[in-house]
């Protein structure tokens, strides 16, 4: 998720990702602040059914092209966290 996120962004903005509007806010106002800026990349949901498997529960590898790595390793984080449960990675 890191090397992608810097392949996107490079190295000096780091790419988050939230699922949380309001802590989303909070985090760019910080960020903003203190001249320590961060970048919010989509959880698109489109670029899950990649980590569909036919033998395990999930891949915790892409199937396909490998475009949009940061998101679908997001996406993949994502399907341990409880539901409910605010996240930033």
């Amino acid at each position: 998720l890191t090397g992608a996120g810097r392949v996107a962004l490079g190295t000096d903005i780091p790419a988050v990702f939230i699922n949380n509007e309001e802590i989303a806010s909070q985090l760019y106002t910080l960020s903003s602040k203190n001249h320590d800026l961060v970048w919010r990349l989509p959880l698109f949901k489109g670029y899950a059914k990649s980590l569909n498997s036919n033998i395990a529960d999930v891949r915790n590898i892409a199937e396909g092209s490998g475009y949009g790595g940061a998101i679908v390793a997001a996406l993949y984080l994502a399907k341990y966290v409880t539901e409910g449960t605010d996240w930033i990675h």
